[in-house]
């Protein structure tokens, strides 16, 4: 980061030095590119310090200093939210405390839609499998369906009495699953906005849920340091089919990526892998000591 902000404060002097090529520092250097540099005469020398920096910036980068770092800038409030296109790796949508939503293409830096409707900030966003539409959360107790192409609200999903933590779309775009401050995971129908069931057993706000690979179970984590795993295929009950107490503190984050395992961060400064079909912790990796890992993947 030093070294960064070093670099940074040098741009000013560096254009003024190559006052002939205004903006140099910003378009050329600070993006490591030489597209429309001169490569022979007098202004071949502005070429030749891009190759420089960019080969400075590769050493610093295998030990995790980036001296030229690649930022976006998204919103007026923090960026609350992230997730990347389906069809287009270029392509991600941002969910932010200035209560829009904004699709960007992060290859040319522009933004390319700005939805407008929360009354607070936006929480959780998730898209679609085909990125035909958006899914968003928001301090303002409801949640969204948004047509990605148009920025029309297709449903608002009206059901929760506290602030949205987290939203997620299940493996065949059939359910919403989202989690709120008013200790409850939520299920909802994506075609119609209805509302299918309600789960209880978070003993404080819940932070995080996700859908299994396979579709058959959502898993929330909380503030109470809990994982929950609650069952879709019993449509008679509501009743949790395991819970684990996970963490000493806040559960921040999961990520469910096969069939049967389970990664957990949280404010304990661990991140923990679990058999979450059997509730068995595998592995507990600590954080750096003063802090904590805030999402997985």
């Amino acid at each position: 980061r030093l070294a960064a902000q070093f670099v940074g404060t040098s741009f000013p002097m560096i254009d003024r030095a190559a006052a002939c090529r205004p903006g140099f520092a910003e378009k050329h250097l600070a993006a490591l590119s030489m597209r429309g540099l001169p490569k022979d005469g007098d202004l071949a020398v502005l070429a030749e310090i891009v190759l420089q920096a960019k080969a400075l910036h590769h050493c610093f980068g295998a030990v995790d200093v980036y001296l030229f770092p690649r930022t976006l800038r998204c919103h007026d409030g923090g960026v609350r939210a992230i997730a990347r296109s389906h069809l287009l790796p270029s392509i991600c949508v941002t969910a932010g405390a200035d209560r829009t939503v904004r699709i960007h293409n992060v290859a040319n830096r522009q933004c390319l839609g700005e939805f407008h409707g929360h009354r607070s900030v936006v929480s959780c966003v998730a898209l679609s499998s085909d990125d035909a539409l958006l899914v968003t959360g928001s301090f303002d107790h409801t949640l969204r369906v948004w047509a990605a192409s148009t920025a029309a609200v297709v449903h608002e999903l009206k059901g929760h009495t506290d602030s949205v933590m987290g939203c997620a779309l299940s493996p065949r775009d059939v359910l919403i699953a989202s989690c709120s401050m008013d200790r409850t995971v939520r299920l909802w129908r994506l075609d119609t906005g209805e509302p299918v069931r309600t789960f209880s057993g978070h003993r404080n706000w819940v932070k995080v849920v996700r859908f299994t690979v396979d579709g058959t179970c959502v898993i929330s984590g909380g503030l109470d340091g809990q994982l929950i795993v609650w069952s879709l295929e019993d449509a008679d009950t509501e009743s949790p089919i395991r819970e684990v107490l996970a963490h000493d503190d806040l559960v921040l984050d999961i990520d469910v990526s096969s069939p049967t395992l389970l990664l957990s961060c949280s404010r304990d400064r661990t991140v923990r892998l679990w058999d979450y079909a059997t509730g068995a912790l595998l592995r507990s990796q600590a954080s750096f000591p003063f802090a904590w890992a805030t999402c997985v993947r």
